[in-house]
């Protein structure tokens, strides 16, 4: 399909869908130049997740280099969003970035309970840094901080993951504590 003559046996136009080598660098049929398009003459894409230049109207980022930048040139505010952008990925420890790209903190990602995309904020409330008694108020006062709700379990699979991430030793705790298994 990217002759000068195509399957079949029209000349190879800009506009025909096809891509003729060494003369046309995009072809979609459309060429309207919108966004994911490409130009008119079939000269260069137009503006386009992974080009480098952040569309505002499209995009919250655009750099491969960048780890708070997703693939599909979103931030990587939660694990949902993670796991939307590529839902390979397996479980385990990630950076989000809710408040934007250079503030960061440490989740849990549980990509496969109840079709994945769960973020598991771990909290040491235990530590020497927090006034006992710690109550409900104060943990959702926390989570708000990080840009999270206190968690409320969606269906026993999700209850029984998150008891898991609680108690096993896979992301440092938030709250100043190194209590990283909650018990």
């Amino acid at each position: 399909d990217d002759g000068a003559c195509t399957p079949e046996c029209d000349a190879a136009s800009c506009g025909d869908g096809k891509v003729q080598a060494g003369v046309e660098v995009c072809d979609d049929g459309v060429n309207d130049g919108s966004y994911g398009s490409c130009a008119a003459d079939c000269s260069a894409r137009a503006a386009h997740c992974g080009d480098g230049t952040i569309d505002p109207d499209h995009e919250e980022c655009d750099s491969g280099t960048d780890p708070a930048c997703l693939g599909s040139c979103q931030l990587a505010t939660s694990c949902l969003r993670i796991h939307e952008s590529d839902p390979s990925l397996i479980s385990g420890p990630r950076q989000i970035y809710p408040f934007g790209p250079v503030q960061s903190f440490d989740v849990y990602c549980d990509m496969e309970t109840d079709g994945g995309g769960y973020t598991f904020l771990k909290v040491d409330v235990d530590s020497d840094v927090n006034d006992l008694p710690y109550t409900s108020k104060k943990a959702e006062g926390l989570c708000a901080g990080f840009g999270m709700r206190l968690f409320v379990p969606r269906s026993p699979a999700h209850l029984a993951s998150a008891f898991a991430v609680a108690t096993t030793p896979n992301v440092a705790p938030q709250g100043g504590g190194d209590n990283a298994t909650g018990q």
